[in-house]
């Protein structure tokens, strides 16, 4: 994916605040942060990563990835600039001493407990850091096989199923750390392209699970050590394999763990 040069009329309205900035030649913390800030989005419009994602989207990934840290800059400049005005409008002389100092720690207050007051579980009955947490209560057999392999030593890659991006599939590598056959398959082709062979891997995991007679072979040849069978491959899959040559090292909660023969 090349780098692209271009210009857009974007790229004109952002740079009027910039050079009334630097007309000004005094610079305070704001006008630092809002140059920053101005400057990555200005060079955003004339220097991307050109994506595969067609003709409307091919500026995305740049744009979000550096637009986040843009608009934290701006928007802290923002904040500064809002509260230089409202002292030179007077605001801060009609606010008593001992009120002033206590609003600081009433907001921290309030945000530090904001997200114990507020249910925002999103449905997942938890309100936790650990991501995972919730795959106890909504997958768990699934809950179960991964931490048995995040305790199995040694180095694997897995066989599990694939079934698109930003879906429940690939939550055994993702979960476990290990790694498996493939992932998201648009994600892979987006930066590998033809080189990465995603067509050819997809049909290879379907076969290893359809297909007994290529099952192992096909595996080895990803120098994948462990085959993954859960809900997921039931229902994408018409699941066949070869248990009589696989070890089962794992059964538990409708969930089957095989090592692959080397």
């Amino acid at each position: 994916m090349p780098f692209v040069l271009a210009g857009y009329p974007a790229a004109a309205i952002a740079a009027v605040p910039l050079v009334y900035l630097v007309v000004r030649r005094r610079f305070s913390v704001a006008d630092t942060l809002a140059i920053l800030g101005l400057l990555i989005i200005i060079a955003t419009e004339f220097l991307y990563l050109k994506d595969n994602m067609g003709e409307t989207y091919f500026r995305m990934n740049t744009v979000f990835k550096f637009y986040l840290p843009a608009w934290l800059l701006m928007g802290t400049a923002s904040s500064i600039v809002i509260g230089e005005w409202l002292r030179s409008a007077g605001v801060g002389r009609r606010v008593p001493d001992r009120v002033g100092r206590l609003l600081p720690v009433l907001a921290v207050a309030v945000l530090l407990t904001m997200p114990f007051a507020i249910n925002i579980d999103f449905g997942y009955g938890s309100r936790t850091l650990d991501g995972a947490a919730y795959l106890v209560g909504s997958h768990p057999g699934d809950a179960a096989a991964i931490a048995f392999l995040r305790d199995l030593p040694g180095d694997h890659v897995i066989v599990e199923a694939e079934g698109g991006d930003y879906t429940y599939y690939s939550r055994v590598s993702s979960f476990s750390g290990i790694p498996a056959v493939l992932g998201m398959p648009f994600h892979e082709y987006m930066w590998r392209g033809e080189e990465g062979g995603i067509s050819e891997r997809m049909a290879d995991v379907r076969a290893i699970y359809e297909q007994p007679s290529r099952s192992i072979d096909l595996a080895r040849a990803y120098n994948a050590t462990l085959l993954y069978v859960g809900t997921e491959e039931r229902d994408r899959y018409t699941v066949s394999l070869p248990v009589e040559a696989l070890e089962l090292i794992y059964d538990a909660e409708g969930v089957q763990i095989y090592r692959i023969p080397a």
